[in-house]
């Protein structure tokens, strides 16, 4: 099967991803998720489709570290063994564990103090 690729800039990519109304990312979780296609294309040396809606089905927007405690069983677990040694954590802290536990188990990308999260 042939194909017509048209190139697309970084920007065009963000405004794509950012008016697509169905994924709910704002503008910096649009662009920060741009940034990481760009990456990987040049990382790879290998065009890939702009596909929204495999970006909807494979990316999730959490708001916070707790949205994200709320979603997944294994990261309330890892939570709440960690405060169990903790006095009381600051928000600081509890990005730093949501960190790790996202580093460990799929791909992310931290804007700010939200996380786009790869479905694993």
């Amino acid at each position: 099967m042939s194909y017509i690729y048209e190139s697309l800039t970084e920007y065009q990519v963000t405004n794509a991803i950012y008016e697509d109304e169905h994924n709910g990312f704002d503008y910096d979780q649009s662009k920060a998720l741009a940034e990481y296609l760009y990456e990987l294309v040049v990382d790879t040396d290998t065009p890939i489709e702009l596909d929204l809606v495999g970006i909807r089905c494979e990316w999730t927007a959490y708001d916070s570290w707790q949205d994200l405690q709320a979603s997944y069983s294994e990261y309330d677990e890892m939570v709440l063994a960690e405060l169990e040694t903790m006095a009381e954590p600051e928000d600081s802290e509890m990005l730093l564990l949501a960190e790790q536990f996202l580093s460990e188990n799929t791909q992310y990308i931290r804007v700010n103090d939200t996380f786009l999260v790869y479905s694993y």
